[in-house]
């Protein structure tokens, strides 16, 4: 397992996002715009996993015989884990829709381009 200290890893996140951005702004294509949205989704999730750990921390569900106060000081945070499986699923939702309509999209931009003898649209 590769170990990385904190401040690099939010840097190495911050960097992931911006080459996200990077991607989104300079492709004309649809297929990449839907990778660099892909991209900054995961680094985004990156990040929530990131401020809800806690170095050499204890389990988030621990056995009664364990004291609340000390499990409050040393326990990782599962708020950030529940919020990045469900950002997970949401994005999963859109990638799902974004991926169904790229053939709808690809023949309007082809009927838009064609045209007929007349010069008209193609249909």
């Amino acid at each position: 397992m590769i170990s990385i200290d904190f401040p690099a890893a939010y840097i190495l996140t911050a960097l992931l996002f911006f080459i996200g951005i990077y991607g989104l702004l300079r492709s004309q294509q649809l297929e990449k715009v839907i990778i660099s949205i892909m991209i900054m989704q995961l680094s985004s999730l990156i990040f929530i996993l990131l401020v809800g750990y806690r170095y050499g921390g204890n389990l988030a569900i621990l056995p009664y015989a364990v004291d609340e106060t000390l499990y409050a000081f040393s326990g990782v945070d599962p708020l950030s884990q529940n919020m990045a499986l469900l950002a997970t699923l949401t994005s999963s939702v859109f990638i799902i829709f974004m991926v169904s309509l790229l053939p709808k999209l690809h023949h309007f931009k082809e009927a838009k381009t064609t045209k007929n003898d007349k010069g008209e649209r193609g249909e």
